[in-house]
């Protein structure tokens, strides 16, 4: 660059020395101003030249920057996702315990009614066949009754009427269930109308007979209270694990959509 400077300036001195001598454009003069216009547009290039390189390095450094700035945003977005995972999968794992939590309760509400609902079957059946059984003794005890007040009206057809009468205890004592408790002298006296064919303590007899049906009869419906207290007892339970059942269902449905 400072020998082509001082080139022009030689050059420059001969084109003015040679204007001075001749006052016409030399061939001198002719390079010089081509080396002038060459300077110029030489300075204009690298000015221009200079331009595009900053445009360029200036995109380069935008570029760059925002190439870093991806890579810094992605790497943090991954670190974030990745606890975002671990998370995730923590909850998953509480959510599986406290499903299987909810799944066992759920089994042990379902065998807690079916044993409830088998029990209480059950026990209806015996009380069924106990009100049955008291039923019928109370029955028979009526019909003897009956008949020993009617003997006693009667003078007549005594060998009939005696005979009936012990056909009617003899029922009742066939009717009676096996744990029924009598009484030393009671069981005698009505053992001895079975074995003579006739009742010749009548009303003592009707008395045994009255107190029995009294004792029948108010079992009876102590049984029916008991089983009606039974039922509801039985229907309360079953409502309550019912709605504790559709309650963890709800739960447990719930937290299997929030596993997904």
């Amino acid at each position: 660059m400072k020998c082509a400077g001082a080139l022009f300036a030689v050059l420059f001195g001969l084109v003015a020395a040679s204007r001075s001598s001749h006052g016409t454009r030399s061939p001198v003069e002719k390079v010089v101003n081509l080396l002038k216009d060459l300077k110029n547009k030489a300075e204009q290039d690298g000015e221009n030249e200079q331009k595009i390189y900053d445009k360029y390095a200036c995109f380069c450094d935008n570029a760059l920057k925002g190439k870093a700035d991806a890579i810094d945003k992605a790497r943090a977005d991954m670190r974030s996702l990745g606890q975002e995972i671990l998370k995730k999968r923590g909850r998953v794992a509480t959510l599986t315990k406290e499903i299987a939590k909810l799944a066992a309760k759920i089994k042990k509400n379902l065998e807690l009614q079916e044993e409830a609902t088998e029990m209480r079957a059950k026990e209806n059946g015996e009380f069924m066949a106990s009100t049955e059984e008291m039923k019928q003794v109370l029955t028979a005890l009526e019909q003897a009754i009956t008949v020993l007040k009617t003997a006693n009206k009667r003078s007549l057809l005594l060998q009939t009427s005696a005979s009936t009468q012990a056909s009617a205890i003899k029922n009742v004592l066939q009717k009676l269930p096996s744990m029924t408790v009598l009484k030393a002298e009671q069981l005698s006296l009505l053992q001895e109308v079975l074995k003579s064919g006739y009742a010749p303590q009548s009303e003592s007899i009707q008395g045994i007979l009255g107190n029995m049906y009294d004792t029948f009869a108010s079992d009876l419906q102590d049984s029916m209270q008991q089983e009606a207290k039974s039922n509801r007892d039985f229907e309360e339970f079953i409502e309550t694990k019912q709605e504790e059942l559709a309650e963890m269902s709800k739960i447990k449905s719930k937290k299997r959509g929030g596993k997904s």
